[in-house]
């Protein structure tokens, strides 16, 4: 794109920058004031962040995993992926979540 802008003029490394979105296709909760502080000094390992994000979703959704309003959904994974990330981080689903 910075090539066809040019018009004919030198191009330096700052010319070539990635567009910046404006917007988030929906509110993910992960920001300034959110449960979730990248900032802080101890910083998460991304397995901890990715399982932190996985609960907060599937609180959204009261624990339903697939389907339309389903976390998978939600998150743009298929719910098989979703399940297999949930098996691998020890996040309970299913039977496993019942509340006693």
């Amino acid at each position: 794109r910075a090539l066809i802008l040019s018009r004919g003029e030198p191009l330096a490394f700052g010319d070539l920058q990635a567009p910046v979105k404006s917007e988030a296709p929906f509110e993910s909760g992960v920001g300034p004031g959110s449960h979730l502080d990248l900032q802080r000094e101890d910083s998460l390992a991304l397995d901890e962040i990715v399982s932190q994000h996985i609960r907060q979703v599937l609180e959204m959704t009261g624990g339903r995993v697939g389907g339309e309003r389903g976390a998978a959904h939600l998150l743009g994974i298929n719910p098989s992926t979703l399940r297999k990330r949930m098996r691998k981080l020890g996040i309970p689903f299913g039977r496993k979540c019942k509340k006693n």
